[in-house]
């Protein structure tokens, strides 16, 4: 049933589709029918698709509303009927799906079908329930034995079906869609959220306030806005967050979301949960509330099915069955040879049957109310003996685990648990007598007062929730009760109890602070920090709040009997806090510390201080809680709240405690959840305590108050937040902004007067911090409210006020001296913040505004003269408040208040100025406005938008004042400027017409009358006139004259548009009963089509800048392009104009501009064809200036970075040229070329002449003309093999222009003749075989061989070599000819080699789909054999065309061993020709050679530079020693950058033993004394290789001597600063190496973790020292508190982590040689001080030997750096190790990263449930990108495991990192070693279930096809470097480590298949993935890991 398989979806989307047509056809909905199994032979056969079937038709006859009920609900019945005696065809064991059985699952999906159809068909709900009943009895039947069955089948398949039945019965939906519909949901894409789509009361959030509303209060919020509660199935499944757990896997309730929390995340997959969870079932669950919420439906029982039913629970329960049934499951797993009860998930039975019957019990009794005594007593009676049955089964289990230590006790523990918890609940619902509920009640308290061990708080908290949930029921049930639950709940928070004691002292120290602050609502906000982790906390929030909400509900119960046993709760736990009072002033008395503690020194010595602390201040705790829920939820009880507050206020600060702060947050949920009586009290409060605690700070102050009300300020803002974030209502919500805003103003006033009265303590200006802190709570309300347009004159004034201080304090400024959340806080208010413009005198406001006065802030220059302070300060306001608000604010009209500004009649007359500074201020807004506008980027709703603010501004253009109208026709041209299309715009121009007719009917208004105002006709505006006719008739003149401008413009720029416009506009009008002559505006369109309409022919030519400023580049080259299409009518041709066309794609050599270019070319040759050849001339000669500036595909190479010598520094990349523009130009020049062969011979010797001066035959000239990069497609058949950077098309593309030119070639044969050659005449020997003239071919020649260039296709050509070769010339003396086809077969075999080359990258899987037309034809041509004799001509005409082309040769061609000694051959004859060429020196330093002591090895003492492998490889077994190669070696070593040695440090040690002639020795010598870091490596090298052992003990008898003597010789060379760095490095190593021995006498645990904290701590760090692992970064800091032993017991190796600054090799070593005296000085002010500090954790390990792990992260560092330079996307992170002693060694820990083992143990799922868990669902960008990442590291590192051969590969030694890569680590086990004595038993790689599953789960998968493609590409990049890593190796060979055992270098060699063509390699790796995937071994090896070592499988 894998819902994820095609064949499934496609039934369930067809079901679906039938179900909403009504009626359905039942032709199609008996399609689905017919799938489902039959019972054609009495039994049904099911199968996977059957079952789907089944499911499907149960979809849709749910969701059809029960239609063809008389056909398929008998189906179903009989189905059900049949299932136990079902015959079940199961598929592959690879395939399942789920944990739990398929026919449990499928058992559980059959019955919630049918438990949802007898909800919803009344009529039938007694014959379903009675079949359901029916088959439960005879599944009980076949366990109980009376039914004669196969054990094995009654294990697989009858107890799985029953136990599915249970989790199934009685329980159905309450609402619409039916629990099958919901469990096999469809799929939801949910829209992403753009910024776009904010509402915009919905703006930032911040982020630095801790929200104080406790969930369980969410539901009494009063929130009119909170949208509809979901379905419980839609919201998170986090069960531990809000209720407690029921069954495995509840129905979680619905979670409070607020207007402003983030959208839900998508609907969690149930079908996943239910499929894999033992025991889970669709249990209901109520949310927190007070009352009992009952279900709205459920499946009512009769009677009579109730008995039977809870008679078959009482069969299944028994203990005798039960037995029986484990032993049949115990044989079943011991008898099963198969494997495939390996899978099998249930161990034994027992434990989950218990479960799901009682759980089957309980979810359908609850709702049975009205039953017999005697019954319910009976169901009593028994569940009590059950509720025993799970107390011993508890105690029994965990004993045993105790004493086996086996995790499936505890596994099978919690089930109990879940069984004991529904016993609970039976027995509430059973209870119907007080003296019944007493009794209960007693044992519940008992249970909850129980001292419980740690190791099972965790375990037994559902009990715990259910009996605290059951006392606050009972008291609902028996309010008579209530007080003795109350009591009882009250005892176990505040006495406390001793579970809850031990819960607060286990869990999470640092989530636990947040506990005792408050119970924080996680849902509430996106911007609110997640909760603690650990587990216990989570339990002890749940724990506390279960107790206190429950009593909540006691009380509520209670008041129905007893209304003041409210008061008399609050007076028995104000108690505590009284008492609590006491002992904090007794604590707080005027005795000293010493005093006190004298005092109570007794006592001290048995209780631990600590523990006394925490159970204090959890009782506190408790009782504040308990005291702020209980106002909250009883709020409407009198004198509740009153009362809660007094004892709030009375406790608070009395003494100042951290409970201050629990009691500011009580008090801020209390108002948010709507306490009205006390609101106006606790603001007060709040208010006080931020005045009093803003005061200035002195040291003398005695004042306790004042202290406990500075410490409490922060919580009184955050209370403030919080109140601000979830405040309801218009009037609220004003009232507290008055209020919040007054605040801020009085605290700046309250900062002066201190200032005032304590001079020289502060200024006011000292105080803003007091006021900045108010800003995001502002902020915060703000943005929830309207925008404010018409505000109170108070509100107006403190808003004015708020932005004075906001300038003063330089609040509205992002300088950087106040928090940056701060400024943001501005910018939100400034959105939505009212005008600041003043009802009455502004000045005389300004004046007295004490805020203002100048000696609040230091003194100011005066920028404007003839302005107050004041003035100017209110300036500052408006500027600062305006930029913010056009910046901002989402407001499109947010601009248009400037104008109010300028309108303001206060402002206009000031006669001070204040008006034209208004308009500057204006006018930086608007010019900040259009930035913003412009930064926006076109859309269509910035265009109506800006048509918007262009009407405005012509509205505004008639202003009846002038200054006015000024600044709207500036602004105007300004917005035109910027936007030009405004003047072509119809509603612009419709408008600005409107407008001139309503000027000219203003004319014929009275002027004496009322100046008429008029409604703008498509706007929302009103233009008002003049009073008077003159200024009438002058407004109307101006505009109509600036309506003229515009229309001249708009024709010249865009004419046909804009008299499309002005037709509209006169056909609208002439429609109207307006006529012609009626309406100016029309007069004015009519004149502007007559007279402008030919304007734009005359026009001047626009300039390219203001073309741009109006289109796009893509549009202006449109534009050219048209221009140049008119220019080409023209009769003339245009020399400079053909020149610019042809020239100006090398100007600017870009893919769009040859692209149009290209479209230009075309346009032109089709137009005008008889300028063909001058275009032609132009373009060639366009052509040669891409060659001699080098672009494109003539680029020079840059020197190709070696790989195996990275430096520090450089980059490792493809470095492909930009071949793009010549990729089109080539295209182009193809099809002309195609076109000249048949029409213009001139043409053709042109095309000749430009390809001759591209393609030189001299092959293989240093630099070469043409790029040897593979994505040239050039010459590069003469270098190295390197591998294609291209991808995808481009690949493709280039594969078949090689197929094609492979073609044309081939077919070339046929059309040879001996006319076409010249006669025959004897040719001169080459002196110079380096290079070879061009040939020319005359246009005579070129007319002979027309036959042959028109390249005629034909069928009957073959492709054999042996007809290629056999070519019979008509004249045999014709060398010509013969020395033609030579050439022409070697071109053939280099191209196939390319061929082969690029079609094995373009398709390594060999996809039918990918493959290229006719590429296998070079293949069947190359498939012929080949004799050694033609391999060796070959080889000398290769040489002989270029000596460069040779020597590759045989790196191209591996399996032709004549033809390698061949090359040996020539090389050795003229090794000049090649020494220029690194990889030729190979054939010069060969095997033979250096037996032979040839002369020709003098050569090498001159070669160019070559790898240092490569030299090191000299003084190995894969070279005999001679002193000419040594000198050559050493001298290249010389020229060797220090990082490289570095690298190569292990190697370069390990050459002494080959040494005979002591060039090595002499050469460390010199390396030593020109780098002391490398003199550093090199100590701790030789020192770890002195001997063959880890322990120290075996001396190396070859080198071991040398060694030491070398050692010595060094450490005397140093001297000076050298010896000083010396000593403090090895000093500091020495020091924290030696902490292994310290720590070593101690044992494992506490002791040792103190001891090494205690070693560690004494270490001084010494300036300049570095990690040995590390020689790049210098340490700056130790973690003192880092230090870690690790697990091992007899070698004490530890971690430590260190602070580090990465500077490099070299600049680190500057530092080292530095003076000490101004060491610190200098790394400070080294360049590379800025770099960021990082923490480096560390593994300092002692008697391991690690040199086995260096050796293979050498390898993967040289892998990565391969992979890098190919640009693949393989991931590898090779960590740094180094050995500095025997047995000795520094391991750096990767970083961000948890082992697998580590992450099953924590979280006991799945990879791919991990992945899901951290990074979302699959469809998630978060879970694609850590697939991505895991994909990519999955690939290099079975790539690295499979040519190492590493092997204990278990999960203890596979790292995952925070972005999803796999990291293997501990290389232990490689080459010839495995654990196990060398079994060699996993694969070569591990590919398990889990990987591939994360892959996509099969082969197929489209993501594991990319895995295989990367595996395959990334070792074919490795195989040209297949000689390096062996060399690397072969240098190690003599170390005596346990890897090499004789076959390694062999066996190594024959993994790179060097004898193997591409294709051959791919599909060898293809088959080494196929053979490792889901292998046995794999998965075996981790089991018996899992066995032995207890890692995580």
């Amino acid at each position: 049933m894998n819902y994820n398989n095609i064949f499934s979806k496609t039934l369930i989307q067809l079901a679906r589709s039938l179900s909403s047509l009504q009626p359905s056809p039942w032709e199609k909905v008996s399609r689905i029918r017919n799938l489902c199994p039959t019972n054609g032979t009495q039994v049904y056969v099911i199968d996977g698709r059957g079952q789907d079937a089944v499911i499907a038709l149960g979809v849709y006859f749910l969701e059809s509303k029960l239609q063809y009920k008389d056909v398929l609900l008998p189906y179903f019945l009989e189905f059900l009927k049949g299932l136990p005696a079902a015959v079940w065809v199961h598929g592959p064991a690879t395939k399942e799906t789920y944990k739990l059985p398929k026919t449990e699952c499928f058992s559980f999906f059959l019955n919630t079908i049918l438990s949802d159809v007898a909800l919803r068909d009344p009529e039938n709900r007694n014959v379903i329930i009675n079949t359901q009943l029916e088959v439960l009895e005879r599944l009980c039947h076949m366990c109980e034995g009376k039914e004669e069955i196969d054990k094995d089948a009654l294990c697989k398949n009858i107890i799985p079906i029953l136990l599915g039945m249970a989790r199934a019965m009685g329980r159905s939906s309450d609402v619409e869609e039916s629990l099958i519909s919901q469990l096999y949901a469809p799929q939801k894409f949910v829209p992403c959220s753009t910024e776009s789509n904010q509402v915009e009361g919905q703006g930032k959030a911040f982020t630095s306030f801790r929200p104080i509303l406790p969930r369980t209060l969410s539901s009494h919020m009063i929130t009119p806005d909170t949208p509809s509660t979901p379905s419980a199935l839609s919201a998170s499944l986090d069960y531990f967050d809000i209720h407690r757990e029921r069954s495995p896997s509840p129905q979680p309730p619905p979670k409070y979301q607020s207007s402003t929390s983030p959208p839900r995340e998508a609907t969690p997959d149930l079908k996943q949960i239910y499929s894999n969870i033992c025991g889970s079932s669709f249990t209901q669950v109520k949310p927190w509330g007070l009352e009992i919420i009952p279900e709205h439906k459920h499946l009512k029982f009769t009677m009579k099915q109730l008995k039977k039913l809870f008679e078959l629970a009482q069969r299944l329960l028994d203990k005798d069955l039960q037995r029986r049934l484990d032993d049949f499951l115990e044989d079943a797993h011991a008898e099963c040879h198969t494997g495939r009860m390996s899978h099998f998930l249930y161990q034994t039975y027992s434990e989950v049957l218990t479960l799901v019957v009682i759980t089957l019990l309980r979810d359908i009794m609850e709702h049975e109310k009205d039953l017999p005594n005697a019954f319910m007593k009976e169901i009593e009676v028994f569940i009590k003996s059950q509720w025993s049955w799970t107390q011993q089964e508890l105690e029994r289990k965990y004993q045993h685990h105790k004493e086996t230590r086996r995790s499936s006790d505890l596994a099978t523990y919690e089930l109990i648990v879940y069984s004991g918890a529904a016993c609970i609940d039976l027995m509430f619902w059973a209870v119907h007598e007080e003296s019944e509920a007493e009794n209960l009640c007693m044992k519940l308290t008992e249970k909850i007062s129980t001292n419980t061990e740690k190791k099972l708080l965790l375990s037994n908290a559902p009990i715990l929730l259910v009996c605290l949930e059951s006392i606050g029921k009972l008291a609902v049930k028996f309010p008579i009760l209530a007080s003795t639950m109350v009591s009882s709940l009250r005892d176990f928070l505040v006495t406390p109890s001793p579970i809850l004691s031990k819960l607060n002292k286990y869990a999470n120290p640092s989530a636990r602070s947040n506990i005792t602050i408050t119970v924080t609502d996680e849902t509430r906000s996106s911007q609110r920090k997640q909760g603690p982790t650990d587990k216990l906390t989570k339990i002890l929030q749940n724990v506390l709040d279960c107790a206190i909400i429950n009593i909540c509900r006691a009380l509520k119960s209670g008041l129905t009997v007893e209304p003041q046993c409210v008061q008399a709760f609050l007076a028995s736990i104000s108690n505590r806090l009284y008492r609590a009072e006491m002992s904090d002033r007794q604590n707080n008395n005027s005795k000293n510390a010493e005093e006190r503690w004298s005092q109570l020194r007794i006592v001290m010595k048995f209780l631990r201080p600590t523990a006394l602390k925490m159970e204090s201040a959890l009782i506190s705790t408790n009782t504040i809680l308990t005291l702020g829920h209980v106002a909250v939820s009883l709020r409407d009880t009198a004198k509740t709240v009153e009362s809660v507050l007094q004892i709030f206020q009375q406790r608070f600060c009395s003494p100042p405690s951290t409970l201050d702060i629990l009691i500011v947050d009580q008090l801020g949920c209390m108002i948010m959840a709507g306490c009205s009586s006390i609101y106006q009290e606790v603001m007060a409060m709040f208010r006080e305590i931020s005045i009093m605690s803003s005061a200035p700070y002195n040291n003398i102050e005695k004042d306790e108050k004042v202290k406990g009300y500075r410490s409490c300020s922060s919580a009184v803002i955050n209370a403030f937040m919080n109140i601000a974030a979830n405040i309801n209502g218009e009037e609220t919500q004003q009232d507290f902004l008055n209020r919040i805003l007054e605040l801020f103003v009085n605290m700046g006033l309250e900062a002066k007067r201190v200032s005032d009265k304590h001079s020289g303590l502060m200024k006011a200006s000292s105080s803003a911090g007091n006021l900045g802190v108010l800003i995001p709570v502002i902020a915060t309300l703000i943005q929830r409210m309207p925008t404010i347009t018409d505000p109170r004159q108070r509100l107006q004034k403190l808003f004015r006020d708020f932005w004075q201080y906001c300038v003063v304090f330089m609040f509205a400024e992002d300088t950087g001296l106040w928090p940056h959340e701060w400024f943001e806080g501005v910018c939100e208010i400034a959105k939505k913040s009212p005008l600041l413009i003043s009802e009455g005198h502004l000045r005389s406001e300004l004046l007295h505004n004490v805020a203002l006065k100048n000696d609040t802030v230091s003194p100011v220059d005066q920028y404007v003269k003839n302005l107050t302070f004041a003035q100017c300060t209110y300036l500052l306001s408006v500027y600062r408040l305006e930029i913010l608000r056009v910046t901002h604010s989402k407001d499109s009209k947010a601009f248009h208040s400037l104008f109010c500004y300028l309108e303001d009649n206060i402002i206009f007359k000031d006669k001070a100025g204040m008006w034209q500074c208004i308009r500057a201020v204006a006018n930086k807004a608007f010019e900040k406005f259009l930035d913003i506008t412009i930064e926006r980027g076109r859309s269509d709703e910035r265009e109506q938008e800006m048509e918007t603010h262009a009407q405005f501004l012509l509205v505004k253009f008639n202003h009846i004042h002038g200054r006015i109208r000024r600044v709207a026709d500036k602004y105007l041209i300004m917005l035109i400027e910027k936007f030009p299309h405004l003047l072509w715009s119809g509603a612009v121009l419709k408008t600005m017409l409107d407008i001139l007719q309503l000027l000219a009917r203003s004319l014929e208004a009275d002027p004496h009358q009322h100046a008429p105002e008029f409604q703008v006709p498509r706007t929302d505006y009103i233009l008002r006139v003049k009073d008077n006719m003159v200024d009438r008739e002058n407004t109307v003149k101006d505009f109509a004259a600036r309506s003229a401008q515009i229309l001249q413009e708009a024709m010249k720029w865009a004419p046909q548009a804009t008299r499309s416009h002005l037709m509209e506009y006169l056909l609208e009008i002439e429609n109207t009963s307006q006529a012609l002559f009626q309406h100016s505006g029309l007069a004015l369109a009519t004149e502007s089509v007559l007279n402008y309409a030919g304007y734009h022919r005359n026009a001047a030519a626009l300039g390219i800048s203001g073309m741009r400023s109006i289109c796009r580049d893509e549009e202006l080259v449109k534009l050219l392009c048209d221009r140049l299409e008119v220019a080409c009518k023209q009769t003339d041709l245009n020399k400079a104009l053909l020149h610019a066309v042809c020239w100006t794609p090398v100007k600017h050599f870009t893919e769009m501009t040859m692209k149009a270019a290209v479209a230009c070319w075309e346009w032109i040759l089709a137009s005008k064809p008889h300028w063909s050849t001058e275009f032609l001339c132009e373009m060639s000669a366009a052509w040669q200036l891409t060659i001699d500036m080098k672009l494109g595909i003539f680029r020079e190479d840059p020197p190709r970075v070696d790989p195996l010598a990275k430096t520090e520094g450089q980059v490792l990349h493809p470095q492909a040229p930009y071949v793009a523009p010549h990729n089109i130009w080539t295209k182009f020049l193809q099809e002309r070329m195609e076109i000249a062969k048949y029409s213009s011979t001139n043409h053709v010797q042109m095309f000749v002449t430009l390809i001759n001066k591209s393609l030189l035959l001299t092959v293989g000239r240093t630099p070469a003309q043409i790029s040897r990069h593979p994505a040239s497609l050039g010459p590069r058949l003469s270098g190295p093999v390197i591998v294609p950077t291209q991808r995808g098309m481009e690949l493709r593309e280039d594969v078949r222009t090689l197929v094609q030119f492979w073609m044309l070639v081939h077919t070339d044969k046929k059309y040879l003749n001996v006319n076409i050659f010249p006669a025959s005449t004897e040719r001169e020997p080459m002196e110079d075989y380096s290079s070879v003239n061009q040939m020319t071919i005359s246009s005579a020649d070129l007319a002979q061989s027309r036959k042959w260039l028109m390249n005629i296709n034909s069928g009957a050509s073959t492709y054999s070599r042996k007809n290629a070769s056999s070519v019979k010339t008509k004249d045999p003396n014709n060398s010509y000819q013969k020395d033609y086809l030579k050439k022409r077969n070697l071109l053939l075999t280099m191209l196939t080699s390319t061929i082969e080359l690029f079609t094995t990258w373009l398709n390594p899987m060999q996809l039918l789909e990918l493959r290229v037309p006719d590429e296998d034809k070079p293949m069947a041509w190359a498939s012929a054999s080949i004799s050694d004799k033609s391999w060796r001509e070959n080889a000398r005409l290769g040489w002989e065309i270029s000596p460069v082309l040779a020597v590759f040769m045989p790196s191209r061609f591996q399996n032709s061993e004549s033809l390698e000694r061949e090359i040996i051959r020539q090389v050795s004859l003229n090794p000049i020709a090649v020494s220029h060429v690194p990889e030729a020196i190979e054939y010069l330093v060969t095997p033979s050679s250096l037996e032979a002591d040839s002369p020709v090895l003098s050569h090498a003492l001159t070669w160019c530079r070559i790898s240092p492998l490569m030299c090191l490889s000299y003084f190995s077994r894969q070279y005999q020693v001679h002193p000419l190669t040594a000198q050559c070696a050493v001298r290249q070593l010389r020229e060797t950058p220090t990082e490289v040695l570095l690298f190569y440090i292990p190697q370069l040690v390990q050459a002494i033993r080959y040494d005979s002639f002591g060039y090595v020795t002499d050469f460390i010598r010199w390396a030593a004394t020109n780098s002391q870091l490398l003199a550093h490596q090199l100590l701790w090298n030789m020192k770890t290789n002195k001997f063959r052992d880890e322990e120290g003990e075996q001396p190396d008898e070859e080198i071991g001597e040398q060694v030491e003597t070398l050692m010595a010789e060094i450490q005397k060379n140093l001297s000076g600063a050298a010896l000083d760095f010396y000593k403090r490095e090895f000093d500091f190593f020495g020091q924290i190496t030696d902490i292994s021995r310290i720590i070593k006498p101690y044992p494992k645990g506490p002791e040792r973790k103190k001891a090494c904290l205690e070693a560690l701590s004494q270490i001084k760090l010494q300036k300049g020292c570095y990690l040995p692992s590390n020689p790049e970064a210098i340490v700056k800091e130790i973690d003192y508190k880092s230090g870690t032993p690790m697990q091992s017991a007899a070698k004490a190796p530890f971690l430590a982590r260190f602070k580090v600054q990465p500077c490099g090799i070299h600049q680190l070593e500057n530092l080292g040689l530095g003076d000490t005296a101004d060491h610190g000085t200098r790394a400070d002010n080294s360049p590379s001080s800025s770099s960021s500090l990082v923490w480096q954790a560390s593994i300092f390990k002692v008697g391991d030997d690690v040199r086995q792990d260096m050796l293979a992260l050498q390898v993967i560092s040289l892998l990565r750096n391969i992979f890098q330079q190919a640009g693949l996307e393989l991931y590898l992170a090779p960590y740094r190790v180094v050995a500095t002693a025997p047995g000795c060694g520094v391991i750096e820990c990767v970083p961000n990263s948890k082992s697998r083992d580590q992450i099953g143990k924590v979280t006991d799922i799945s990879l791919d449930q991990y992945f899901t868990q951290k990074y979302g669902d699959h469809d998630t960008a978060l879970y694609q990108d850590a697939r991505r990442n895991f994909i990519m590291s999955m690939a290099g590192y079975s790539l690295v495991s499979f040519l190492l051969q590493i092997k204990d590969r278990h999960n203890g030694n596979i790292m995952i990192d925070s972005s999803g890569h796999l990291i293997h680590i501990d290389f232990g086990f490689m080459f010839e070693s495995s654990p196990g004595g060398n079994l060699g038993w996993e694969p070569d790689m591990k590919l398990t279930e889990e990987m591939i599953y994360i892959m996509g789960g099969k082969m197929e998968a489209e993501p594991f096809q990319w895995f295989m493609e990367l595996c395959v590409q990334g070792y074919l990049a490795v195989r040209p470097h297949q000689n390096a890593i062996l060399s690397l190796v072969s240098l190690m060979l003599d170390t005596g480590l346990p890897c090499f055992r004789g076959n390694t270098i062999k066996q190594l060699t024959a993994r790179f298949m060097p004898n193997s063509n591409e294709r051959e390699a791919a599909n060898y790796m293809h088959e080494i993935i196929k053979k490792c995937y889901l292998s046995f071994w794999a998965k075996s090896y981790d089991a018996i890991q899992a066995a032995q070592q207890g890692i995580y499988h």
